[in-house]
């Protein structure tokens, strides 16, 4: 079953489904899907057009003769590349850590993907100009501290709880930044 509209809230991936299902009665195409993180096998993702993930699909591919492989890529409109090799990020080694922790439950890497790390001397500048945006919430309860929690991005992590970002504040479900996503603990828990 495939999703678009997707949401990701640390425990969940939510969105619209997008075809009909073949066995499964319980949803419908257009319906709303969730479905925790832990439950989810396989996976896909598409940057310009490149395919990120599918190890099923790859699998499949790889039993393809050439003409064969060719077509279902055309089919599909992506790059997988080399049915051998999945890709799992854009640039090898940076963030694989981080997409491999949350789909095996290891620890991340937490230098930082590298826009995290340029990003991080302007989001401190933002705060400099602009502090209420440290306790701001979104309408699910969420703080800049909690989002980049859950996007694993430990350097604006760091510049944030710096500012005084509260790592104790709950989300409207309970969740603490430190509960929402892959930063490892170390860097929450220098200042909790």
């Amino acid at each position: 079953m495939w999703l678009s509209d997707i949401n990701f809230d640390g425990e969940s991936v939510s969105g619209v489904l997008v075809n009909s299902p073949n066995w499964v009665k319980s949803v419908k195409k257009g319906g709303s899907v969730r479905v925790p993180v832990n439950e989810i096998k396989d996976w896909i993702y598409a940057i310009s057009r490149v395919a990120f993930g599918g190890y099923t699909v790859n699998l499949i591919r790889s039993r393809m003769k050439r003409q064969e492989l060719q077509e279902h890529d055309a089919a599909w409109g992506l790059n997988f590349g080399d049915p051998s090799k999945v890709r799992v990020t854009p640039d090898p080694g940076v963030g694989d850590g981080m997409v491999k922790s949350w789909f095996s439950g290891q620890p991340a890497d937490t230098r930082g993907h590298p826009m995290s790390v340029n990003m991080a001397a302007s989001l401190k500048e933002q705060l400099a100009n602009n502090p209420e945006l440290i306790s701001s919430t979104n309408d699910r309860g969420w703080t800049l501290l909690h989002q980049e929690a859950l996007a694993g991005s430990a350097p604006t992590v760091k510049v944030l709880l710096e500012a005084g970002a509260d790592p104790t504040g709950r989300t409207n479900d309970g969740k603490t930044p430190f509960t929402t996503g892959p930063v490892a603990a170390g860097t929450m828990s220098s200042r909790s």
